[in-house]
């Protein structure tokens, strides 16, 4: 019965100090599960400074210009969208946008879109009807990047600037120094030294688009180009 008593007693220090480790090690845990916390939300935060950044820097320059908030709709802070594109469809799963409000790009996110032809009913994340009103009139804008592909002879204005243009009569007449997009009819604007040259962009006139080699190949209406040389 002694004997047994002693073992009993020489073990529960054992078991005494064992539990101490247990209690020890377990701030160890805590404070490396808080450290772990701490750091995630370090990193999330430095993720979503950097997207800030991003979106903070964003230009009309990196942008192309989707189109235009034209008036306010109902009574839940919605507003009516006109898509100046040519295939609307392609943004049905738009989830935000750039929107042009006194010369800066402030990013607003997309609730939902319902896109009929080229107007969308769209509702902003936390806009009040008040607000929705004050944007009446800004353009809406997207990062280049987020334009669809185009292929054959379709292209972006943007895209060819700077291309070489080929005339099937006159060889190369210059470079695309920009796209005048009038009302009526857009031009190319096409720099030869110090002379300017208009051509419609129709497709009457292009023969091919060599996006590789960043040419245009054109044929223009008979004597225009003499016009301006």
């Amino acid at each position: 019965m002694c004997v047994l008593f002693l073992i009993i007693i020489h073990f529960s220090p054992f078991t005494f100090h064992s539990s101490l480790f247990t209690f020890h090690s377990s701030p160890f845990t805590l404070h490396f599960s808080l450290f772990t916390i701490h750091f995630s939300l370090f990193t999330l935060h430095h993720s979503l400074f950097t997207f800030h950044s991003s979106l903070f820097t964003m230009t009309p320059n990196d942008c192309f210009r989707l189109g235009k908030i034209t008036k306010p709709f109902g009574f839940k802070g919605q507003v009516i969208f006109f898509l100046d594109v040519d295939c609307p469809d392609d943004y049905a799963t738009l989830d935000s946008v750039f929107v042009e409000v006194k010369g800066t790009l402030v990013p607003y996110f997309i609730e939902s879109i319902a896109i009929n032809g080229n107007k969308a009913i769209v509702t902003f994340e936390e806009l009040t009807p008040q607000e929705a009103t004050a944007l009446v009139g800004c353009d809406l804008y997207l990062p280049l990047d987020l334009l669809p592909k185009l292929d054959g002879n379709r292209f972006y204005y943007h895209e060819v600037i700077g291309w070489q243009v080929i005339d099937s009569e006159k060889g190369n007449i210059g470079t695309i120094a920009s796209v005048i997009d009038y009302p009526a009819q857009a031009l190319f604007q096409i720099m030869q030294n110090d002379k300017e040259i208009l051509i419609p962009v129709i497709d009457q006139v292009i023969d091919k688009v060599d996006r590789e080699e960043k040419k245009m190949y054109i044929t223009a209406p008979n004597g225009l180009i003499d016009l301006y040389l």
